[in-house]
């Protein structure tokens, strides 16, 4: 069981816009019945790569979904979904990878 949703948003939009595109998530994951503990969000070279930690504990397969609902990248989540069907036990370490960048700062999203 894992809690830890990773987005890649490959695409710089303002602070305004993207406090915007976070608080659609927030409905999402109440629609969802699912709570979060905190939203953190880092500038990536090409966009933004943002953390979920959930509350509760889910399938790393629910991750996958839930990352592909929130907005991940596509290709991310298929390559998520190739690590997940390929694996032979149902929880997976490295299922989940998102890249570091050598240009990569916390957004703080409190003051807009």
């Amino acid at each position: 069981m894992v809690n830890l949703i990773k987005i890649d948003l490959d695409v710089k939009v303002s602070k305004e816009l993207l406090n915007e595109w976070l608080e659609l998530r927030k409905v999402m994951l109440k629609y969802l019945g699912l709570d979060y503990e905190y939203i953190t969000c880092y500038e990536s070279n090409k966009g933004y790569h943002i953390y979920i930690k959930l509350k509760q504990d889910v399938t790393p397969k629910r991750i996958i979904e839930l990352q592909f609902l929130l907005g991940d990248d596509h290709n991310r989540v298929w390559c998520n979904f190739q690590r997940y069907e390929h694996n032979d036990d149902d929880v997976l370490v490295d299922f989940n990878i998102l890249f570091d960048t050598l240009r990569k700062r916390e957004i703080d999203l409190s003051q807009t």
